[in-house]
């Protein structure tokens, strides 16, 4: 997790500064990927 607007070049990693924000944005992604993949016919893993 990275703040582009100050670090454009991803170099400082702020998940173990935001863990809570971090599970909250791995989370989402999993929803939606899982989410696409289904409307897309391909089974889940």
């Amino acid at each position: 997790m990275f703040n582009l607007k100050e670090d454009r070049s991803e170099m400082t990693d702020l998940s173990a500064e935001y863990p809570e924000r971090a599970r909250r944005m791995s989370a989402f992604w999993e929803e939606k990927h899982h989410a696409y993949r289904k409307q897309a016919g391909y089974a889940h893993p």
